[in-house]
């Protein structure tokens, strides 16, 4: 179970390895980018604010390093405009998630995360 809380850290390690063999497997970075993601979650509710905006940072990078290739834009633009969101940059979030559109992000994903960015909550 890749995305299971107890699982992040050992998954984070596997996705890391892998990109080690394999440093162009976008699909496997965009894996590593949301285990970074739920980490941060995680930290978020231990109250470890300073850790879950590294996590946060360390996510954006990897989202962006992403966006850069063109490898499936509505997934990394959902992905970056929910980081965005939990930055507090509510307006760049918006815009960047009402141009989120893909065969991984259902409408409902990005109306809730537009949702939440216009109720100016910047929480998981």
């Amino acid at each position: 179970m890749l995305y299971g809380a107890l699982d992040a850290k050992k998954g984070i390690e596997a996705a890391g390895n892998g990109l080690f063999i394999d440093p162009d497997n976008l699909p496997l970075k965009a894996n590593l980018g949301s285990l970074i993601l739920l980490k941060a979650k995680q930290a978020e509710q231990h109250g470890e604010t300073d850790e879950r905006n590294g996590f946060l940072k360390k996510a954006k990078e990897i989202f962006l390093e992403l966006q850069a290739t063109a490898w499936d834009p509505g997934f990394v633009k959902y992905r970056l405009g929910r980081i965005l969101r939990l930055q507090g940059k509510f307006d760049e979030a918006i815009k960047l998630l009402e141009s989120a559109k893909g065969k991984d992000v259902g409408e409902k994903k990005i109306k809730a995360e537009i949702d939440k960015a216009n109720a100016k909550n910047d929480r998981f």
